[in-house]
């Protein structure tokens, strides 16, 4: 009886995992080593296509990276921390451009303008198509798959030091986030410690705590690799 409880106890506890293997998403199959291949391709192109073509490329991979479910893997700050870089790019090249008819003494006329924004829609719409590019890479395939990918990529160039690459992008993959975080929970301190404060000194406390805390994170990051065993070729070869 005993027995027969816990094969029918097993079997309760297997089926809600069950579904999982068949959830799992097509595009998390996909090689690394195409999917590096198919982003350089793909950033080759975003900044040699006519925009006649660029608006459609930019909504597949932007179609693509929702369909994939890997929009929903990247966290908000990255989405928020790119949003912002678009934002200021495609700002500044309207700006200078502006700046540059003004140079030139040319009226502020909708003949004038239009040129203007239209370079600054193509310049955000190439942007928009790179972002779409990156998150969909990013979230199908882990950071360990991309590095193996990349060390494999530059094998034929760097050779035996094709390892320390990849040991390098995992580690800006790594920290990216890990600095993000940093960040917002010291200013979230020094704004709530130090309102008394002047401007000047809560940012010299911020610059400081977030120096100090990244400076604690690469040392406990390097412990990290070195007790894994990442610090040689062997864990970099598939």
């Amino acid at each position: 009886m005993n027995k027969k409880r816990n094969a029918q106890q097993s079997k309760e506890h297997a089926r809600p995992d069950a579904p999982r293997v068949r959830q799992k998403n097509v595009f998390s199959r996909l090689d690394a080593r195409l999917l590096l291949i198919i982003a350089l391709a793909s950033g080759a192109l975003i900044w040699r296509l006519p925009w006649q073509w660029l608006m459609p490329f930019a909504a597949f991979w932007t179609i693509l990276a929702l369909v994939s479910g890997a929009l929903r893997k990247i966290r908000p700050s990255i989405l928020r921390g790119y949003a912002l870089f678009f934002i200021f790019w495609t700002g500044l090249k309207l700006i200078l451009d502006i700046i540059g008819l003004i140079w030139q003494s040319s009226p502020l006329v909708p003949q004038t303008c239009g040129p203007i924004l239209a370079q600054a829609g193509i310049l955000g719409a190439r942007l928009i198509a790179m972002g779409a590019v990156g998150v969909f890479i990013v979230g199908v395939a882990n950071a360990r798959k991309l590095s193996l990918a990349f060390a494999w990529l530059l094998k034929p160039i760097l050779r035996q030091n094709a390892w320390k690459a990849a040991l390098a992008m995992t580690l800006m993959l790594r920290f990216i986030p890990l600095t993000q975080r940093i960040l917002r929970n010291s200013r979230t301190a020094v704004r709530l410690r130090c309102e008394s404060l002047s401007v000047r000194r809560r940012l010299g406390l911020l610059v400081g705590a977030s120096l100090s805390l990244l400076a604690k994170q690469t040392w406990t990051q390097t412990i990290a690799v070195a007790c894994r065993g990442l610090d040689c070729p062997e864990a970099w070869e598939e």
